[in-house]
């Protein structure tokens, strides 16, 4: 009994792992995209700096669908969200 539960665990845990990486690959590009919509609307040298995030996320992101690897979308996903959170702090307050 407690071998078919582990087994059983193990194999939900593998198809967690599966399901999440596949997640992350097509929430790059919306993260990417919703950066460069928030770029457009920030000046100044926040703006250059995420740009420059922002690309390479996409880089990091392109290259992990060349690789097939779920840490390229990783990276891709934390420099998306770095940019996204460095233009939110550089927007005026109303």
């Amino acid at each position: 009994m407690l071998k078919r539960m582990v087994k059983a665990a193990a194999l939900m845990a593998l198809v967690v792992g599966f399901t999440a990486s596949n997640a992350l690959a097509f929430s790059c590009p919306k993260l990417i995209a919703a950066g460069r919509t928030l770029a457009a609307k920030a000046k100044g040298m926040e703006k250059e700096e995420a740009l420059k995030l922002l690309n390479e996320a996409q880089q990091a992101h392109e290259q992990a669908v060349k690789d097939k690897t779920p840490a390229g979308h990783q990276a891709s996903m934390q420099k998306g969200a770095d940019a996204i959170d460095k233009l939110v702090k550089a927007m005026p307050q109303n």
